[in-house]
């Protein structure tokens, strides 16, 4: 039997810098090289990592960033995991050599390319630009795209507490947008991502499990996100960290 840590990556486990108050507390998690966002874990969250691993589990990230993101962590330091996972929102899956699942690949090729689902995102992109979300340094519309550079969805991304609020006050309005064009929309407090049904965390995972886990292991689900609730139930446990989106959802 193997116990498997299935586990969402950012806000779970890790914060950018701009998220955290001190970061002198926390472990540096992205090579020093790489161009992405200064991304930290505190001590408390290794510390747990590190039971884990010295319990001999074996970890599978469940992320929306993509593989060319997570694979710029100085993992094998801070965060080692297997070479398999979940990338892109559910759009990549790595079999345990790292190498990209053909199967699912040509599953989600072929969501992406129904020309509903072209047709629905094209217009979820111009509509919320109409709205008056344009690509600012505070305010970003960006592309999510698969590893062959194919539109994944957008996402529309808060980077200031400004931008914060005017997400917050227009929110509701794009997530009713979405549903009515057949997309599925996931929210947060600084972002907002959409994408054609049929590719999420859920359904990788619920793939991933039938393809490469044995009837008899174990899995332990860990996510900060109120959509990460999906795959976490399909796990024997799940957990969140006491600061999340799922523990200030439960009434105290």
């Amino acid at each position: 039997m193997t116990l498997w840590v299935i586990t969402d990556l950012d806000d779970t486990w890790v914060k950018t810098a701009r998220k955290l108050p001190d970061i002198s507390l926390g472990t540096n998690v992205i090579s020093a090289d790489s161009s992405y966002e200064p991304t930290y874990m505190n001590p408390n969250a290794l510390k747990l990592w590190n039971l884990f691993q010295n319990v001999n589990t074996r970890m599978i990230p469940v992320t929306g960033r993509s593989w060319a993101s997570a694979s710029v962590w100085s993992i094998y330091q801070a965060m080692p995991w297997q070479q398999g996972g979940i990338f892109s929102h559910g759009a990549c899956i790595k079999d345990l050599s790292g190498l990209t699942d053909c199967v699912w690949n040509a599953l989600v090729q072929e969501t992406l390319n129904n020309p509903l689902n072209k047709e629905a995102l094209a217009h979820w992109q111009h509509w919320i630009i109409k709205c008056g979300w344009h690509n600012e340094a505070d305010q970003r519309l960006v592309a999510l795209k698969t590893e062959e550079a194919n539109v994944l969805g957008w996402v529309a991304k808060a980077k200031s507490v400004k931008a914060e609020h005017l997400l917050k006050e227009q929110v509701d309005q794009w997530k009713l947008k979405a549903i009515e064009l057949n997309l599925q929309v996931f929210a947060q407090k600084n972002h907002i991502t959409v994408m054609p049904k049929g590719i999420s965390k859920k359904d990788a995972f619920a793939y991933w499990k039938l393809t490469y886990a044995q009837k008899s292991d174990s899995f332990i689900g860990f996510g900060d996100a109120l959509h990460d609730i999906a795959f976490m139930k399909m796990c024997d446990w799940w957990m969140t960290p006491s600061e999340s989106d799922i523990s200030n959802a439960i009434p105290s």
